[in-house]
């Protein structure tokens, strides 16, 4: 059980990550 969450939430993390890059991409572009 407490695997998973690590696991979840390491997931998480690299998805916000992603995230976050992305937007940052596309204000970059709009500019």
């Amino acid at each position: 059980m407490g695997t998973m969450t690590i696991v979840y939430t390491a997931e998480q993390a690299i998805h916000d990550e992603i995230t976050e890059a992305l937007r940052r991409a596309d204000q970059a572009t709009d500019t």
